[in-house]
């Protein structure tokens, strides 16, 4: 009788990868949430998108605030790929700043459903990042030799 395609200790690694790109993920979703929100809302966007659609025309948002969204989510996406990349120990510690600076944008902005959406996403990440809590990232330059 053949074993199993894939030795116990494979699927263990597989598993703990696939935890540390869904809690990066969920990180970086976290981490756009907040201000991303706060802008939209600021800016009236949404309102601003809907009234372009409704008489066909280009919405009446300034340039500035499109700029704004597409760094905020730039950076997010930076956040996310950093925290997949580094290793257990400053994960950690990227993840409590990143955490703490939003607590702290939420309490000087004043914005509660999107300080709450964030918070729940952050919650989230940090559920499923418990899984790869000692997971080093593939191809990283001081993960120990397996």
């Amino acid at each position: 009788m053949d074993g199993p395609s894939l030795p116990l200790a494979g699927l263990t690694r597989r598993w703990e990868d696939e935890a540390l790109r869904r809690g990066a993920r969920w990180f970086g979703i976290a981490c756009a949430c907040l201000p991303l929100l706060d802008l939209l809302d600021g800016h009236s966007v949404i309102d601003a998108v809907l009234a372009g659609l409704a008489t066909g025309s280009w919405p009446g948002v300034p340039l500035r605030v499109w700029g704004l969204l597409a760094w905020v989510i730039a950076a997010a996406v930076a956040a996310a790929r950093l925290l997949a990349w580094l290793a257990p120990g400053p994960r950690a510690w990227l993840f409590a700043g990143c955490a703490l600076l939003h607590g702290g944008y939420a309490i000087a902005s004043g914005s509660r459903l999107p300080a709450l959406a964030a918070m729940a996403c952050f919650a989230y990440s940090f559920v499923v990042l418990q899984g790869a809590r000692e997971t080093w990232p593939e191809g990283h330059p001081a993960a120990p030799r397996r």
